[in-house]
């Protein structure tokens, strides 16, 4: 939310505007604030390595509604099964090199 306050002072400055979508803004940063302390809970009562790891893996869970949910027409955008493919690979990668760095 801050950020977007800032935003705007920054371009009204500038002398350029743009439209945001306020009704959305208040909910989605309240969102972002709730991640944020229980990400900060998560590291206090969980292993980091653990926590860290588990914040590594969201990528896979967005390409895959990306893959079979994804609405977009341009076949250059749309995500396809080799792309998660690759994000199958990143997400082995990421934690084996989270889980052999602290042995």
């Amino acid at each position: 939310m801050t950020a977007t306050i800032i935003g705007q002072i920054i371009l009204a400055f500038q002398g350029q505007s743009t439209s945001l979508p306020w009704q959305r803004c208040i909910p989605i940063s309240a969102i972002i604030n709730v991640n944020m302390f229980t990400y900060n809970q998560a590291v206090i009562y969980a292993s980091f390595p653990a926590v860290v790891m588990a914040k590594s893996c969201s990528l896979l869970s967005v390409i895959i509604i990306g893959v079979f949910f994804s609405q977009v027409k341009d076949s250059k955008l749309k995500l396809t099964h080799k792309k998660l493919v690759i994000g199958i690979v990143a997400t082995i990668g990421i934690i084996m090199f989270n889980f052999f760095k602290h042995q």
